[in-house]
């Protein structure tokens, strides 16, 4: 909470608090709060690190989170098909 009084513009920083909600706190409402402020403007490079990211996949499969990361993915003129080979790439290399 004090972070984002200090800097609370910063989506970096916030998109990573929302992973450590996620991924190691187990605070999925928090996360979700929290991307609710970022994925509708956030850089393509966030919405594509969303759409990958291994500490989100706790909140993955929560309609709030598909529905943020879908229309996310839609501003910047990628389908969640595309994520997936993203993700594939990612791995493979």
């Amino acid at each position: 909470d004090r972070a984002l009084l200090v800097d609370p513009d910063n989506l970096n920083m916030r998109y990573n608090f929302a992973c450590v909600l996620a991924g190691y706190a187990g605070d999925k409402e928090g996360a979700i709060k929290l991307l609710q402020s970022i994925l509708p403007v956030g850089t393509r490079a966030v919405v594509e690190a969303a759409a990958t990211d291994p500490d989100l996949d706790p909140i993955r499969d929560d309609p709030r989170f598909q529905k943020l990361l879908a229309a996310a993915l839609k501003r910047h003129g990628l389908e969640p098909a595309e994520s997936a080979q993203m993700e594939v790439r990612t791995t493979a290399t």
